[in-house]
């Protein structure tokens, strides 16, 4: 293999990578998908050059094309696999995800705006753990800083690229890493989706949610002047923030 399509096999998403190293592909096929994935890039930047002065619009528009990628998938399914992912089911969220800057600042923005309580312990104790991930950490504290006391998602709609596309089709207990440790997972992959992931993680900075996240929610307190209030082990953060218009002074909400 050539070094230079060496180096695009880097930016590929875990799952695709398994695939082509189990060789599901051939070798046409291997090609049409790093032409995509090339694609996709460009696409992203085009966007970019469209929203230059908003990120968020253009992470936005990618986390759309994923999420209208894996509805077609689940209804379009070919090998007919039901997915067993459900509300409240979530042993896939005590596990480190990385994310993008942008999206990172979204979910920042949202959290903002709608006064989502983070659970400022388990933030400051997985933004501190390595790269081997979750490991070192209790079950409790790995759980994600954006679930709710029944187990379920506060930012879904917001919910980072890699969320999105983790599809399970073996029973939800299967899922369970405390009773199922070595179990294996059987799991619905999207190749169009694993694409537009792929495309992004190559071009885009990453690294784990937590670390990401109070990075963009410091700076929008250094940027907006923002107080973040903490009560207990969570923190509050406010509704709106100040901004400013032709007019004068007014209080608006954050724009997502």
């Amino acid at each position: 293999m050539k070094p230079e399509m060496e180096g695009k096999f880097i930016s590929m998403t875990d799952s695709l990578q398994n695939m082509i190293h189990a060789r599901c592909f051939t070798q046409d096929e291997l090609m049409l998908i790093i032409e995509n994935i090339e694609s996709v890039k460009l696409s992203y930047k085009e966007t970019q050059n469209k929203y230059p002065d908003d990120e968020n619009a253009v992470i936005w528009a990618f986390m759309n094309k994923l999420q209208e990628s894996i509805e077609h998938f689940i209804k379009n399914n070919p090998n007919g696999q039901k997915i067993t992912c459900a509300k409240g089911c979530a042993f896939c969220c005590h596990v480190n995800v990385d994310i993008t800057k942008p999206e990172a600042d979204l979910l920042a923005r949202y959290t903002i705006e709608h006064a989502i309580p983070v659970n400022s312990d388990r933030l400051a104790k997985q933004s501190k753990v390595s790269e081997d991930g979750f490991i070192p950490l209790s079950y409790e504290d790995s759980a994600c800083i954006f679930l709710d006391e029944h187990s379920q998602c506060m930012v879904y709609e917001y919910r980072p690229m890699a969320c999105r596309k983790y599809m399970v089709i073996t029973p939800p207990d299967e899922c369970n890493i405390v009773t199922n440790r070595h179990g294996k997972v059987g799991r619905a992959v999207d190749i169009n989706g694993e694409m537009i992931v792929s495309a992004l993680y190559g071009i885009l900075e990453t690294n784990s949610m937590a670390k990401m996240f109070k990075q963009s929610i410091h700076e929008n307190e250094k940027k907006n002047k923002i107080l973040i209030k903490i009560s207990g082990n969570k923190s509050k953060l406010p509704v709106e923030e100040q901004t400013k218009d032709n007019a004068g002074d007014k209080k608006q909400p954050a724009v997502l």
